[in-house]
């Protein structure tokens, strides 16, 4: 993290100091939100939660080490830290503050129900061909990760991708006022978060937040195909690319082409003559790929360096990660989250694969009045996509399994949780199978793969 001076920080926080002894020009180095972490000359910033104040750990980081720390809490302030109005915002005023006046990196923003992480990496991937480049790293997108995320810059990074989540209303406009992105990409408006929200009209609302947000001469790149994109588009006064992963969509950026390669992924051509071999199985990852090449277009990189960087990009963690273990089963472990959108796209994947088809899918969280209806039209989806095994994981997938007996399926397994689903499911595999793992992340379905590791060792 590069040192920040005093002046600086009071500058990016209209801070004022309280007996501090230090000089303007003293530097920071770095800025800390964890006591547990600081290292001697640190700048603390405690942040307050519903469960937590940060206030309460100043006087032993200061103790610790750190130099100074950041104070909101009214009444008596404790000597050496610098006063601000609110320490959540002052955290974010300084990651804006190194972003525009530091660094002067461009911003690329992406939000949407589904698709953030994989468009964010591939975005990410495709502008690295052309510039220095960094991502928000994990799930660092909401209120607090941001800023974080903005800190970690390096002085030499010429482009930020930023993914940027979701709570409620006017936490993405927040966010994305503070970022000033060149480019706010939507990847599709879905159910996420309907338990929140209450509608996807309201959904498109909170996303819609981002595009608002948007100066006059930034580009909003919206999904073509979405039923809101009329509404998304009319948000913005400035231009809009869109984007579709179909090939007979109106879109302005598409696949002319495309040859779908089963788990291997796709053969693509996005531009006259110029044919990328893209290893991600599944549309979804066409249409995030459409989108991240909208953003790639835009800042002027080449088609065939992009084809040649796709041949080899990497998602996050958990995302439809393809492990062939020794024995022969192959998993697609996709345990980050689910909603009822990425659950279909999952099983169209896994339909791509040769032999047993099976499927462990667990409940789906923050679905409010959609929960039960959701969960009887995955099971549907199942039973149609026709997997010659699901185990479904979690109170709710109770619904699911019910479902997909009812619609003709069998067999069908139940699991109250993943730690008793490990038991059910290993008398079912075979070396050759195809194994699908999807869930919210709450369900933690990914401690499941130790398990299959060990049946690997002994089968």
């Amino acid at each position: 993290m590069v040192a920040w001076s005093l002046q600086e920080v009071l500058s990016a926080t209209a801070g004022q100091g309280t007996s501090l002894s230090l000089s303007h020009e003293h530097l920071f180095d770095c800025v800390s939100t964890d006591s547990r972490q600081l290292s001697s000359g640190s700048l603390f910033v405690p942040l307050v939660g519903a469960q937590h104040d940060g206030h309460d750990h100043v006087v032993a980081a200061l103790a610790q080490g750190a130099a100074s720390a950041l104070w909101s809490r009214p009444g008596e302030a404790p000597p050496g830290v610098i006063r601000v109005a609110d320490t959540l915002q002052a955290l974010q005023d300084l990651g804006a503050y190194h972003l525009h006046q530091r660094v002067k990196a461009r911003v690329v923003a992406i939000t949407g129900s589904t698709g953030k992480t994989t468009t964010k990496d591939l975005t990410a991937c495709l502008l690295g061909t052309t510039f220095r480049v960094q991502k928000t790293p994990g799930n660092y997108n909401n209120d607090v990760g941001v800023p974080l995320t903005l800190l970690q810059l390096e002085m030499d990074t010429q482009v930020a991708v930023m993914e940027i989540g979701m709570r409620g209303l006017e936490q993405i406009r927040r966010l994305a006022l503070l970022l000033k992105p060149e480019m706010g990409l939507i990847t599709n408006i879905g159910v996420s978060h309907i338990e929140l929200l209450g509608s996807r009209e309201k959904i498109a609302q909170a996303k819609g937040e981002l595009i608002e947000a948007l100066d006059e001469r930034a580009v909003a790149v919206l999904p073509a195909d979405s039923d809101f994109f009329g509404y998304l588009s009319g948000l913005h006064s400035g231009s809009v690319a869109s984007f579709s992963g179909d090939p007979v969509s109106s879109a302005r950026v598409k696949p002319h082409k495309r040859v779908q390669r089963g788990l291997e992924g796709w053969q693509l051509e996005f531009e006259p003559g110029q044919l990328w071999d893209f290893p991600l199985p599944g549309e979804h990852h066409v249409e995030d790929l459409a989108a991240a090449w909208a953003v790639a277009r835009h800042f002027g990189v080449k088609p065939e360096d992009a084809g040649e960087a796709l041949r080899t990009v990497r998602l996050s963690h958990l995302r439809m990660e393809r492990q062939l273990l020794s024995n022969g089963l192959c998993l697609l472990n996709d345990a980050y989250n689910a909603a009822p959108d990425s659950m279909r796209s999952a099983l169209k994947v896994l339909d791509y694969a040769p032999g047993r088809k099976l499927a462990v899918l667990g409940d789906m969280l923050e679905l409010g009045a959609y929960e039960q209806r959701a969960h009887e039209e995955l099971g549907q989806w199942v039973a149609e996509m026709g997997v010659d095994l699901l185990l479904a994981v979690g109170p709710r997938s109770q619904i699911m399994a019910r479902s997909a007996k009812e619609s003709g399926l069998a067999p069908v397994l139940w699991a109250a949780d993943t730690d008793s689903a490990a038991a059910l499911l290993k008398p079912q595999l075979s070396p050759g199978d195809t194994l699908l793992l999807k869930a919210s992340r709450g369900v933690g379905l990914d401690r499941l793969v130790p398990e299959l590791e060990k049946w690997q060792d002994d089968a």
